[in-house]
């Protein structure tokens, strides 16, 4: 089953622990208009869906299900890691994701 807008904005929500109150404020809408884009009765309009997508820290492409991966790769953390990331060896690339593997086991 191909995910949906409001099943991504769900998970988001749940996954922070947000009640729909909260997010709906963060967001500047109503507890309705958030709960229309949950059950997909209704979509955001693109400004509202790169605001909510900057809230969670995730791209468009994940809000809307072009992609599985939840990141953001506007966000300044992730472009500063993929360009050291570019620019080291093979040696360097592997001992950092052995060290990225230790820390997302503890």
């Amino acid at each position: 089953m191909q995910r949906t807008i409001g099943g991504a904005l769900r998970a988001l929500r749940l996954q922070n622990k947000l009640s729909v109150k909260e997010i709906a404020d963060r967001c500047h809408i109503s507890k309705q208009a958030w709960s229309n884009y949950e059950h997909d009765t209704r979509h955001p309009d693109v400004d509202k869906l790169d605001d909510i997508a900057r809230q969670f820290n995730v791209s468009l492409d994940y809000l809307t299900g072009a992609t599985n991966l939840g990141y953001d790769p506007r966000d300044p953390e992730f472009k500063e890691l993929m360009g050291n990331f570019l620019d080291m060896d093979n040696a360097q690339k592997k001992a950092l994701l052995n060290v990225a593997n230790k820390l997302r086991r503890k």
